[in-house]
């Protein structure tokens, strides 16, 4: 293999959300990435529609999270203002 051989690597991935989310991870003079391809090895049907209490859940917990981004914001202003 020269410098400017293709390095060629193969992996199987289960998903299960019907969606595929590959992500990379930027470094000085790594490797560039000049092609994926992704190919069904087998159809599981489609994605599953969530229960309706699974839905409600989500949205509960998505509340929770920007409640508490909303007091961490509040409390950044509060600091700035001297009101704590």
């Amino acid at each position: 293999m020269g410098p400017y051989a293709a390095y060629d690597r193969s992996f199987e991935v289960p998903v299960v959300d019907g969606q595929l989310t590959i992500d990379f991870i930027a470094r000085k003079g790594a490797a560039k990435i000049n092609a994926i391809k992704v190919s069904a090895i087998a159809f599981a049907g489609p994605t599953p529609t969530p229960s309706l209490a699974e839905r409600v859940a989500t949205i509960e917990e998505k509340t929770d999270d920007l409640e508490i981004l909303l007091l961490r914001i509040l409390a950044v202003f509060d600091r700035f203002l001297g009101l704590q």
